[in-house]
């Protein structure tokens, strides 16, 4: 998709977790959620066929679901919600010798 031999494009279609991913591989692409809101896609777990391991993932799913883990995680990582900007964290050779900016 990208490389000397990839076609000029100016979007893609993605979901916003994929698009995300690309972001982080590739600073000068952004994410773009269309409002309103869309379909969300469901994302699966696979498992060893152990009913009782299965169970307990599955509750622990729905636990997260209902106190609300996941639509939180959802949007900070996702959607980029109450992110807050990096600040430059102090240094002997920064800010005492002043030797980088």
């Amino acid at each position: 998709m990208f490389g000397p031999e990839a076609k000029k494009v100016d979007a893609l279609i993605l979901t916003a977790e994929r698009g995300s991913a690309w972001t982080l591989l590739h600073p000068e692409l952004s994410v773009v959620v269309p409002m309103p809101r869309l379909v969300k896609v469901p994302l699966a777990y696979p498992l060893e066929s152990d009913p009782s391991f299965a169970k307990l993932v599955d509750t622990w799913i729905d636990l997260k679901r209902k106190d609300g883990t996941i639509q939180t995680l959802y949007e900070y990582w996702i959607l980029g919600r109450n992110a807050a900007p990096q600040t430059a964290r102090w240094s002997v050779i920064g800010n005492v010798l002043h030797w980088v900016e």
